[in-house]
């Protein structure tokens, strides 16, 4: 019984023989230290190629905002370019206006002033002149005052009323007038003609556009230059100059002449006389 107990025990594992190799270790961490080795290098490789995206990305932006200075600042500059060539366009718009302007002065035809068709002023677009009676002017808008009104003149003579009463008014521009009589018989002032007009500059604004669209030969006006009216009369018969103004005279004879006067180099009263038959 004891011999068979001990028959059945396990037998101890034989030497291993000599000269044998010795069993081999296994290569599972050094495949581990090599793969975490190789994504560092991966890891370290997309970190490296991020960096220089971004830093290339850094620099496409500063060039870009570099690029749209420069554009920002060709573009102020063909703006300002624009801006002047505008403003010379304005200049030289300005310019042809003061010329258009000074050719519209002189639109009307120059006669000579020894010549009938020189003596006229024109309101509103007609003219009237010594042929003319005073209620014709009337038509024009400008009105003969009462005190005239109730005047006559005899034949062969003309009337001059003291204080202003020889004038026809719009509002507050007025044209002082001298009416005369070339007939056989007594006229009222309304129904004599027309032998002497007057139209002086005011400081009144209202009345100073009004008597500035009053018009006479070569379209001179109260505010034409001294070269314009010489453009259109050429050079006074007479000329006198004083400190308070100029006064260019244009005579054909006694009762057929025109008075001008200047005043600051502009014309601030233009007045013809002409009695028609009588002037010769």
């Amino acid at each position: 019984m004891e011999q068979s107990v001990l028959n059945s025990a396990p037998a101890a594992p034989a030497a291993a023989p000599a000269g044998a190799p010795a069993p081999k270790k296994s290569n599972a961490g050094l495949i581990v230290a090599i793969i975490v080795a190789a994504l560092i290098l991966v890891g370290g490789a997309i970190a490296a190629v991020l960096i220089i995206s971004n830093n290339s990305g850094k620099k496409d932006d500063e060039t870009s905002k570099q690029e749209s200075k420069k554009d920002d600042k060709k573009d102020d500059k063909s703006d300002d370019k624009d801006e002047d060539d505008e403003d010379e366009d304005e200049d030289e718009d300005e310019d042809e206006d003061e010329d258009e302007d000074e050719d519209d002065d002189l639109s009307e035809t120059a006669y000579s002033y020894t010549s009938n068709d020189a003596y006229f002023v024109k309101i509103n677009g007609k003219k009237y002149n010594f042929n003319n009676t005073i209620s014709d002017v009337e038509k024009s808008g400008f009105k003969l005052s009462s005190a005239a009104k109730e005047k006559t003149v005899k034949s062969g003579q003309y009337l001059i009323l003291i204080g202003g009463g020889t004038r026809l008014t719009n509002g507050d521009a007025g044209i002082g007038f001298t009416p005369y009589n070339d007939g056989d018989s007594t006229v009222s002032v309304a129904n004599a003609k027309l032998g002497q007009v007057d139209v002086t500059d005011t400081s009144l604004a209202s009345a100073k556009a009004t008597l500035k669209k009053i018009t006479f030969n070569g379209g001179i006006h109260l505010g034409s230059t001294v070269a314009q009216l010489k453009k259109a009369f050429g050079e006074p018969t007479k000329l006198d100059q004083a400190s308070y103004g100029d006064t260019y005279e244009y005579k054909a004879s006694t009762y057929k002449k025109f008075t001008i006067k200047v005043k600051d180099g502009v014309v601030s009263e233009i007045s013809w006389t002409n009695y028609g038959k009588f002037a010769n």
